[in-house]
């Protein structure tokens, strides 16, 4: 992206153990004019661009990542300790071609202990048909790191943490799904959806 001429830019490296990637990419603070602008992503010579605008209901632009919830969207960034989300969709009714490169975003909340300051966290993310059955192979699983407050007192507290978990790409057939997020062991999210041709 550039303003007034010069490029804005953010970078950070992944470690890559499978053919999804999950990444939060912190962005530079830029004082934008009116106007349209597109992130463009490049990543090992390949490059995508990302829509910087998403619109919910009929209330226009609003926060992205309340307390709980989790959306589908195309990519996720952290900005200013925020989760920032791209391409987010509110109304989750999509076609067929949209399940071939999608993601679920937002916070959820999970356990962190006075033991350990800093600890991983794992989220298992499974895909439901209609009868709230697996759907066969399609299945996310992502390491995220959990940092206790500096100054906590209980032992055992909840810690929010942002998520941009890539999905695997999938042809599914028109019905009603959902994702089911499992954090920590013992807490779980859904994001509800309709495939329709």
């Amino acid at each position: 992206m550039r303003v007034g001429g010069k490029p804005v830019r953010a970078s950070t490296s992944v470690a890559v153990e499978g053919e999804n990637v999950p990444y939060a990419l912190e962005l530079p603070q830029a004082d934008l004019g009116r106007g349209t602008y597109t992130w463009r992503l490049s990543v090992a010579g390949l490059q995508t661009l990302l829509p910087i605008h998403y619109s919910f209901g009929n209330d226009g632009d609003v926060d992205a990542t309340p307390d709980g919830q989790l959306f589908l969207c195309q990519a996720a960034a952290v900005v200013d300790g925020r989760l920032e989300v791209f391409g987010a969709r509110s109304e989750l009714v999509i076609a067929p071609a949209d399940t071939a490169a999608w993601a679920l975003a937002g916070r959820l909340t999970v356990p962190a202990f006075g033991d350990m300051p800093v600890e991983q966290g794992k989220l298992d993310a499974t895909l439901l048909d209609s009868k709230s059955s697996p759907v066969p192979g399609v299945e996310v699983h992502q390491t995220v790191e959990v940092r206790r407050p500096a100054k906590a007192r209980a032992d055992r507290l909840l810690v929010e943490v942002p998520v941009a978990l890539p999905l695997p790409a999938v042809e599914l057939a028109p019905g009603d799904y959902a994702w089911s997020v499992a954090a920590g062991g013992d807490l779980f999210e859904y994001v509800q959806l309709t495939v329709r041709a």
